[in-house]
């Protein structure tokens, strides 16, 4: 069983997942697995609002319940069995936006699509993204932003529009062949398709940390991790290669 986390309306802690799987380590029967979830996440271990994806392999493709998700926010978790829309579309994506209707109402986010409508990553130009600032937009509000990309110079009424080193660093991507496997198709650093690639060394007064490349622009790669499983199915001693998927 696999375990994944997206955020809902924040993050979920390093500690926080580490608790939920220590609490799970047991495994479950059909009938208690989401039960058993939802009592670790209603519990007092240290979350943010999230959606977590709970995908059983041993399940797919011939029962329901391959695929759940648990949505949370203050009070309340709700859970919902999502493997009819995993088969029909062949793929289950998250946008950190709730899908339950129950979550989605509850944390605004259906209001706030009604009044923003779709949204695009290009900050300078969408209207989205506009602000009273100085200069009169922020990367904060784009999809897996790059708040280095503002002006450090700029006036900003909050912190989180200004200029800082923060944003999204990395996307993953894996099917049921490559869970298998514990691989995966993956890309490192922030975005940079209508962007300039991430650079410490545009970045002034930070020592680039150790063994870093200064310049940020990879292409996908999928993951091979080679000797990795000893006779009884344990993870034991092994190595990563990775090849270029482009």
């Amino acid at each position: 069983m696999v375990i994944l986390t997206l955020s809902v309306v924040g993050g979920s802690t390093c500690m926080g997942r580490s608790v939920c799987a220590a609490s799970m380590s047991g495994g479950f029967n059909e009938a208690s697995l989401i039960q058993e979830f939802l009592k670790v996440l209603c519990s007092s271990v240290p979350l943010y609002n999230n959606q977590w994806m709970i995908f059983d392999a041993k399940r797919w493709p011939r029962n329901k319940r391959s695929l759940m998700i648990a949505e949370q926010l203050p009070g309340i978790v709700s859970s919902l069995d999502v493997t009819k829309i995993l088969k029909n579309q062949g793929y289950w994506a998250s946008y950190n936006l709730p899908f339950i209707d129950e979550i989605y109402i509850l944390s605004g986010t259906k209001n706030m699509a009604k009044m923003h409508g779709d949204w695009y990553n290009d900050f300078m130009n969408d209207p989205l993204s506009a602000c009273p600032c100085k200069p009169p937009y922020t990367s904060n509000k784009a999809i897996s932003a790059r708040d280095e990309l503002n002006d450090p110079k700029g006036q900003y009424p909050i912190r989180s529009w200004s200029y800082r080193l923060h944003g999204g660093t990395d996307a993953k991507v894996v099917d049921l062949s490559m869970m298998n496997q514990l691989n995966m198709i993956a890309i490192s650093g922030p975005t940079y398709d209508n962007l300039p690639p991430f650079r410490w060394s545009l970045i002034k007064d930070v020592t680039k940390p150790l063994m870093h490349p200064d310049k940020w622009q990879f292409p996908p790669v999928i993951t091979k991790f080679v000797d990795y499983l000893s006779t009884n199915g344990n993870i034991s001693a092994g190595f990563l290669s990775v090849e270029s998927l482009f």
